[in-house]
């Protein structure tokens, strides 16, 4: 079995806890400014069009996609000045789900460096929607014993319950459910272990899914996977037969708003794969919603309530060292709290 590919850069890309909605939670689309909505509009416009070209209405899995994607194309018909709330939830919800993924790329990095799972798995295409392997099946299922991973299960809205007349973003019966299909699908075909205990030990450990319930992840794998007692490897995983040609991304279509990488081909690093992320879609994505709800770049705040940028800024001039800066050093990128 080929041993895992080294890891560069951090698991941590930005020395900060990524499963964390508070700054979130305290935007209210309801009350914007106008600079934002002004100054960004035809930023955003691109944003849902790109978006919304990777898409295809109608034939998307879950309902929530096929909902978002309504509430994007008619907001990109001109984006009246009316709607201003509306253009702000849906921004908020492409953040969350941003974040979100954010969280789980972090996780698989720290898996990676650990040695227990290749990122071989990012290298084929795979189905984000539906899944058939048991393998990946059990492993998805015990994903679902840590307690943050519950926060995206069918009671998301408990945790999120200020997102406008967009509340129905997340509607499935398993919840948010194309990060875990991922996560779950490149475990199993990278995996450098067969026990899946070591796997989830290790993901506890990281912290970012927060604690793992063992009672429940071992009455799940004896109730529901008995036929599955570890982890088998498979390469292929999850790998419909219509998705075989490297580069094309049609099975994109029945999902909405998903940055996480794969289908890369050969030879992945992991600054292949945070760059797919990182540098093409998450941080130009969080600057712009810092932009357009006018929020602080205060380096006295945690890093949780920073932009990513930010955050790898002071990585690059303390060394990849813990999250402070030198006030100086950086004064001139971050001192304006809204338009830098």
């Amino acid at each position: 079995m080929e041993g895992p590919r080294p890891v560069v850069a951090g698991s941590r890309r930005f020395r900060r806890q990524e499963w964390d909605y508070s700054l979130l939670n305290k935007i209210n689309e309801k009350n914007i400014g106008k600079w934002g909505v002004e100054n960004c509009r035809e930023e955003i416009k691109r944003l849902f069009e790109r978006e919304l070209s990777k898409s295809d209405f109608g034939r998307m899995y879950h309902e929530g996609d096929d909902f978002l994607y309504g509430a994007m194309n008619c907001t990109t018909q001109g984006i009246p000045e009316d709607q201003d709330s509306r253009l702000a939830a849906i921004m908020k919800c492409l953040w969350l789900r941003a974040k979100i993924q954010s969280s789980f790329l972090s996780v698989l990095m720290d898996l990676n460096r650990s040695g227990v799972v290749s990122l071989e798995g990012l290298e084929k295409p795979m189905k984000l929607w539906r899944i058939t392997d048991k393998t990946v099946k059990k492993v998805r299922g015990a994903l679902f014993n840590f307690e943050r991973i519950c926060e995206i299960g069918p009671n998301w809205i408990t945790k999120f319950p200020h997102f406008g007349d967009l509340n129905g973003w997340f509607s499935d019966e398993i919840g948010y459910a194309a990060p875990m299909c991922w996560l779950a699908t490149v475990i199993v075909r990278g995996a450098l272990t067969t026990d899946l205990d070591v796997i989830m030990h290790r993901i506890e450990e990281f912290g970012e899914f927060g604690a793992l319930n063992r009672q429940k992840l071992e009455r799940y794998i004896e109730k529901y996977r008995p036929e599955v007692k570890g982890i088998v490897r498979n390469p292929n995983a999850n790998l419909s037969s219509g998705d075989l040609e490297p580069g094309k991304r049609h099975h994109d279509s029945l999902v909405m708003a998903f940055w996480l990488p794969y289908d890369m081909g050969l030879n992945i690093t992991a600054e292949d794969a945070c760059r797919a992320f990182d540098d093409e879609v998450f941080i130009p994505l969080e600057d712009l919603c810092f932009r357009f709800f006018g929020l602080p770049k205060d380096l006295n705040l945690a890093p949780e309530m920073l932009p990513a940028s930010l955050l790898r800024l002071q990585n690059e001039v303390n060394g990849s060292g813990p999250n402070h800066v030198h006030t100086e050093t950086v004064v001139g990128l971050a001192f304006d709290p809204v338009r830098d």
